[in-house]
């Protein structure tokens, strides 16, 4: 695997450092949507764009049904529209949570909150998100009753929750990585009162989960970048070391990737790269891209070893 980190030196009004907030790339620009800047109080709901092509950034003017100010939410991407899931107002666990889903159509810069039938996520916080084809998979996070270790989807289509086996050996836990590989979805590590590096892989065919069992460990983190690659698994950053400010203050970050092909048993390792690899951080998202006609991962923002929020942008370009 060939990885090469590259620098975007932007124009335009850069937005504020932040982290908690979620990033997705749409064609040939990137979206960053809520976080914050100041510990668990939302800066806005004004969604930033950067051109990619012309290293430009812009606010966008959206109508429709514009979601409050929040963080700790999620998002991702399905062709031209960004899905916004759940975040939060408040400063505890379970305060000021929401459960709504939001579709963000880049061709119009139109929001709309959907209003699913079936069995819809508890409002939550810190939680992941994937999408497999047309269904989106939500998993865990930190609601009401704690940290939680279940699993819903959402077809798009039939514009339906829908609540998937939970598997009772998963601890609940917020800030963990969830990722796609074909028909399975894998839950990776997350905070659960501990840093953790487990693993887990839920079949959304047989809906069956299992635990993968490995000869080299993740070194456990929470709150970091997840991506896939045929049958590689990616993470990068995220906090190792749990904060003594109850994740209220900056914990230990990394700045290392580590890669995993889940079609075997060897494990994690660690990956090489060139370019200038960013600074420390976590509680940020990375996003599946292309640049120059690369491959890659995007990624803006995060809080680093000085309790700093970020706005720096970078690209990852990865090639098997």
């Amino acid at each position: 695997m060939k990885c090469e980190w590259t620098t975007f030196k932007t124009l335009g009004e850069l937005p504020l450092g932040r982290s908690s907030h979620s990033t997705v790339v749409i064609g040939r620009k990137a979206y960053i949507f809520g976080g914050e800047n100041i510990p668990r109080v939302p800066i806005s709901n004004i969604i930033h764009c950067l051109d990619m092509d012309t290293c430009t950034w812009s606010e966008l003017t959206t109508t429709g049904d514009v979601p409050a100010p929040r963080n700790a939410h999620t998002a991702t991407a399905v062709g031209h529209v960004m899905y916004v899931f759940g975040g939060r107002t408040g400063i505890n666990m379970g305060e000021g949570s929401f459960n709504e889903l939001y579709a963000f159509d880049t061709s119009n810069n139109v929001w709309t909150l959907l209003k699913p039938s079936g069995v819809a996520p508890t409002p939550r916080s810190f939680h992941a998100m994937t999408v497999i084809g047309n269904r989106l998979f939500v998993f865990g996070g930190c609601g009401e009753e704690g940290r939680l270790n279940d699993l819903h989807s959402y077809d798009i289509e039939a514009n339906t929750w829908q609540k998937e086996p939970i598997n009772k050996d998963i601890d609940g836990r917020g800030g963990a990585g969830l990722i796609a590989i074909g028909n399975d979805v894998f839950v990776v590590a997350g905070f659960a009162g501990r840093e953790m590096s487990d693993v887990h892989k839920y079949d959304t065919v047989s809906k069956t989960w299992s635990k993968l069992t490995t000869d080299k460990a993740l070194p456990p983190r929470s709150v970091f970048g997840i991506t896939s690659v045929s049958t590689f698994i990616i993470v990068w950053f995220g906090e190792v070391d749990p904060s003594d400010k109850g994740h209220l203050g900056a914990g230990g970050f990394s700045k290392d990737g580590y890669v995993m092909d889940v079609s075997c048993k060897t494990g994690w390792e660690l990956i090489k790269c060139t370019g200038e690899t960013p600074e420390e951080r976590g509680w940020m998202h990375i996003a599946p891209g292309n640049l120059n006609g690369k491959d890659g991962v995007f990624v803006f923002g995060g809080n680093n070893i000085n309790n700093e929020r970020l706005n720096d942008s970078h690209f990852l370009s990865i090639k098997l």
